[in-house]
């Protein structure tokens, strides 16, 4: 979105027994954009932001929201939240939903205005927590990276700049945290097999196991795919499994589904598979490789604050190639002291 006009920060109005009154709210709300305003900024210092809870928060945004039905921008301010963050707190956003490069400009799409980098980056300014962790899971993840790069912040993107794909990278994220597969991740250089997953450890893993997951499809001539291995099939069948709509040429339903094939596996183990053409590949060989999806997610870490500094665990020719444990300042360097969910840093690995 672009700050243009007069878009003033909104009061919030409470009836007779200290309740949000919604009825005079929307009144209020559709009097000032009809009357030359060109956006609303809802929930700050004067929105009673830092008094209300969750749910009244949400409705109030609902309400404007609804006012402006989508010819005006209604930012959500962030003062209530940055106000009762403390230092010693982590600070953790996620971020999910469809990218957008429109003119080569990063977007996240959003109803009504969408939202791009630097604005975030602005609406984070205020957050004081000394651990901070963005996890973003767009399709612009990796654009949004110049922008929101902070010495004391862990950016993970799904996508490398540009690629803007529909990427499966926070499945596989999440399912590092959760079963802590990816504790001891590449070690030593990378990871410490310790008990306690760090960012590093995760992002390494994940990225590893999406890029073997996409390449463990192949595409058949009737627009299905085969793939074989429990873990496989089952993400497969989450994701694209949707309804009888016509397949195309390039094996994707007009909805965005997959089919998968009847001779697909699931009993089968989820096998490695080779990343990158091996270079003492036989004619005979190349079957294996025929039909095979392409990688097209490069998820990226950033913990350094530097504008180009982001990294990829999948490199060229190389394949799958783990981010290691950086010096301090260098990237790789923090994300490997931050677990998820806890405000203190583990020690620094000892080198």
């Amino acid at each position: 979105m672009t700050w243009a006009g007069v878009m003033p920060a909104m009061t919030t109005a409470f009836d007779a027994n200290y309740a949000v009154d919604h009825a005079f709210l929307a009144q209020h709300a559709a009097w000032l954009l009809g009357n030359g305003c060109t956006g609303l900024v809802m929930l700050g210092s004067l929105g009673e932001g830092a008094t209300l809870d969750h749910d009244e928060k949400v409705e109030v945004l609902k309400t404007a929201v609804r006012v402006a039905n989508g010819k005006a921008p209604v930012v959500a301010a962030i003062s209530s939240l940055s106000k009762s963050i403390r230092p010693d707190d982590q600070f953790i956003l996620i971020i999910l939903g469809h990218g957008s490069l429109s003119d080569s400009k990063p977007e996240l799409v959003l109803p009504g205005p969408d939202l791009d980098p630097d604005t975030l980056a602005k609406s984070l300014a205020a957050v004081s927590a000394d651990n901070q962790v963005i996890l973003n899971f767009s399709g612009t993840g990796g654009d949004f990276l110049k922008s929101l790069g902070k010495k004391n912040r862990v950016n993970i993107a799904a996508t490398s700049p540009q690629e803007n794909a529909e990427p499966v990278f926070a499945e596989f994220f999440l399912r590092a945290l959760e079963s802590n597969r990816a504790d001891g991740e590449a070690v030593p250089a990378a990871g410490t097999k310790d008990g306690a997953t760090s960012l590093l450890e995760a992002y390494n893993w994940a990225t590893h196991q999406t890029a073997l997951w996409i390449m463990r499809q192949v595409g058949n001539k009737d627009g299905t795919w085969t793939l074989s291995g429990k873990e496989s099939v089952e993400i497969f069948k989450k994701l694209y499994d949707g309804p009888e709509a016509p397949i195309t040429p390039g094996g994707m339903r007009a909805d965005g589904s997959r089919k998968l094939s009847d001779d697909s596996d699931p009993s089968k183990p989820d096998e490695p598979v080779p990343l990158v053409l091996p270079p003492d590949l036989k004619p005979h060989d190349t079957a294996n490789w025929a039909g095979r999806r392409i990688i097209n997610e490069h998820a990226q870490l950033e913990d350094a604050g530097l504008e180009d500094g982001a990294l990829s665990a999948l490199r060229g020719d190389k394949g799958y190639d783990p981010i290691p444990i950086g010096k301090p300042g260098e990237e790789g360097a923090r994300a490997a002291r931050v677990t998820f969910g806890k405000p203190a840093l583990l020690p620094a690995p000892e080198k």
